[in-house]
């Protein structure tokens, strides 16, 4: 599948203000399933100054500083990428007593997955949530994650909110209702606090429902298991991550994969638009 990606933001302010450095994420992640064939981005106004640089959790940041006042920053990324058709299950997991929970990471894993692991406490109903799946699945661990996210995907509605961090896993539980960052959110915390390493993702997604194409600019979940690797999954729509999901972004914090981080100096609120369109040819 090759994809063909425009995302275009708008951010509008008020009054005159000064923008402070910016850091923009939108570098697609290249992996041996993801290929980029074509990257460029233009930020308006011209910044005075650029810097391109790989972040702790990999992914590919650019950093822009501006001067002077300015009513408005607009962001033009324009991308394509290749992802050929895979088995997402290709792989054994190893060593195989790692097909059973609790999964048991070697002392090197264990220190660098620190962070991915960092898990908030639940409360009763929401640990019984995750119990129940893992009883219902013998505890096979492939199996309860794919169990998980189709769980997650069937019990809880999906709604747009376009604004803020991922709401805590908690109040997202109680509602029965989240954005696809908070059910991401939400997914992580269960799987950390079954002892699996999990970090959250960026990027876009691309299905095909009714005939129709729908995308979006997306958020899901990559679980870390020896052999298979991160292994993404897709709360909000109970999938497994393959040829319809384009990365950009991954941390164990979701602040770090915002497509735009910075501020300005100045008073008054702003207003963002945003427009997407993605195009896909086998």
């Amino acid at each position: 599948m090759k994809y063909t990606i425009s995302h275009d933001s708008k951010y509008t302010f008020e009054n005159p203000i000064f923008l402070e450095p910016h850091t923009f994420r939108f570098y697609p992640r290249q992996s041996p399933h993801c290929r980029l064939l074509a990257y460029h981005l233009e930020i308006i106004p011209t910044p005075v100054g650029t810097g391109i640089s790989e972040e702790s959790s990999g992914t590919i940041a650019q950093q822009c500083w501006f001067e002077g006042l300015h009513h408005t920053l607009q962001i033009r990324a324009k991308m394509s990428v290749e992802i050929p058709f895979h088995n997402p299950f290709s792989f054994f997991i190893s060593p195989p007593e790692n097909a059973q929970l609790p999964v048991q990471y070697d002392t090197i894993t264990l220190s660098m997955m620190a962070a991915a692991m960092d898990a908030i406490p639940l409360g009763q109903k929401i640990t019984a949530f995750a119990n129940d799946i893992r009883a219902n699945t013998a505890g096979n661990t492939m199996t309860f994650l794919s169990t998980m996210t189709r769980e997650i995907s069937s019990r809880f509605t999906a709604v747009t909110r376009d604004d803020g961090p991922p709401l805590p896993p908690e109040e997202t539980f109680a509602s029965r209702q989240g954005s696809c960052r908070d059910l991401a959110w939400l997914q992580i915390q269960l799987l950390r606090n079954n002892g699996i390493a999990a970090r959250f993702v960026s990027g876009y997604c691309y299905l095909v429902t009714d005939e129709k194409p729908n995308w979006e600019l997306h958020a899901w979940v990559e679980a870390y298991i020896p052999g298979a690797g991160w292994f993404g999954l897709d709360p909000t729509h109970g999938l497994t991550c393959a040829m319809n999901h384009i990365p950009i972004a991954a941390s164990p914090f979701p602040e770090q994969t915002m497509p735009v981080s910075g501020s300005f100096r100045g008073k008054g609120v702003s207003t963002l638009e945003n427009r997407i369109h993605i195009a896909c040819a086998e």
